[in-house]
């Protein structure tokens, strides 16, 4: 058995083995490269509202959302960066989201956030809807995606076929289109799942990567930040507006896009922040204050890390194809749907071959290519 046949029957075999669970998670992630704009085609009277310049205040934003949820209490705030989008506010119980206009104070409406299609298919592809053990499968179907490309490249190399022959038989066509499809999108896939197999496996191989580019683990404070009580009891927390107010001026030139709120005596205020250079969508940047003193806790700057952390920071978007906008992303989503070309066509090919032997049936001529 020469070394190219071996390397065709290991192809074959994992790709036969791992074929629906890698159809899954293209499929999927694909879906998931558009997201939000699914979620918004699929729920537009919650989520998208009539864009104005101004906002209300933050503080008669959740006053809103007290007085309509009695009882159920505001945890979180994103912050949408368009102004066209209504933003969520998590409640406390039940994993209730509610969504309220920024620029009137209107309540849009409220759902459980986990029940949220696109929710749904993000777990769906990071972890089968299983947990911890579907995320390793899923990682195991990533590492078997990325052998079945370094060996689809090996065998690919012989031929070199960079074109469809359109006027050959279906079988012809179906041959080519298996590694057309895969030629031209394997770049892009080696950084799709090279970034997945880090993510799925994150504690075994970031250390190996971090051999290479140095720490990975951004500076956490020794204790977690905690407010800390007024001597004069009843003293009331600081507005949202003013805790806002206060992060915003320590990242001149970052765009919130978070609030968790202080619930509790010792809770914090705790910001989330995105620069223009970021490439995730909730950004890298975070500001915690005191809620009562607005003092800062913990100050965690995007743009003064070192090249690990930048790396871990970047680890995200470019799994996803956010770090360079719409561009990569279509060109993600083409790339994820071309596994499952690879796939289907994958499976055809072996399908016609085993019955053909099975079958004593001779190949074509004009096919001989495909058992070259």
């Amino acid at each position: 058995m020469s070394v190219r046949t071996a390397f065709l029957k290991l192809h074959l075999w994992v790709g036969l083995a791992a074929a629906v669970l890698v159809c899954l998670i293209a499929v999927t992630g694909a879906l998931l490269v558009f997201e939000g704009e699914i979620d918004r085609a699929l729920n537009p009277k919650l989520l998208i509202v009539a864009p104005q310049s101004q906002n209300r205040p933050l503080t008669e934003l959740l006053a809103n959302v007290r007085q309509r949820f009695k009882g159920n209490t505001p945890t979180n705030v994103l912050v949408q960066a368009r102004p066209d989008l209504a933003w969520p506010v998590s409640l406390a119980k039940n994993g209730t989201a509610a969504y309220i206009n920024p620029h009137t104070g209107e309540i849009t409406g409220s759902r459980i956030r986990d029940a949220a299609f696109v929710v749904k298919v993000h777990r769906l592809h990071t972890s089968l809807l299983a947990g911890r053990k579907g995320q390793i499968l899923v990682g195991v179907a990533t590492a078997g995606l990325i052998f079945l490309m370094m060996t689809g490249l090996i065998l690919w190399w012989k031929r070199k076929l960079l074109a469809i022959k359109t006027d050959g038989s279906w079988r012809r066509i179906n041959f080519d289109l298996h590694h057309v499809s895969g030629i031209y999108s394997i770049v892009f896939l080696f950084v799709i799942v090279g970034t997945g197999l880090l993510m799925s496996f994150h504690d075994q191989l970031i250390p190996v990567v971090e051999v290479f580019i140095g720490n990975t683990a951004k500076e956490r404070p020794k204790q977690r930040p905690e407010s800390t009580a007024p001597q004069q009891q009843g003293t009331p927390a600081i507005t949202a507006d003013r805790a806002l107010q206060i992060a915003q001026s320590q990242l001149p030139g970052a765009s919130p896009t978070y609030l968790f709120l202080p619930v509790g005596p010792k809770a914090t205020y705790d910001f989330g922040f995105k620069f223009p250079e970021d490439g995730t969508p909730g950004g890298r940047s975070r500001v915690v204050l005191d809620q009562y003193s607005g003092a800062v806790l913990w100050l965690d700057n995007a743009r003064k890390v070192t090249t690990g952390v930048k790396f871990s920071n970047n680890l995200r978007p470019l799994h996803t194809g956010d770090l360079y906008g719409w561009p990569s992303r279509i060109l993600y989503a083409l790339a994820a749907f071309s596994v499952f070309i690879q796939a289907i066509s994958g499976i055809v090919i072996w399908a016609l071959r085993f019955f053909r032997k099975k079958n004593n049936v001779p190949t074509p001529a004009t096919d001989a290519i495909e058992v070259a």
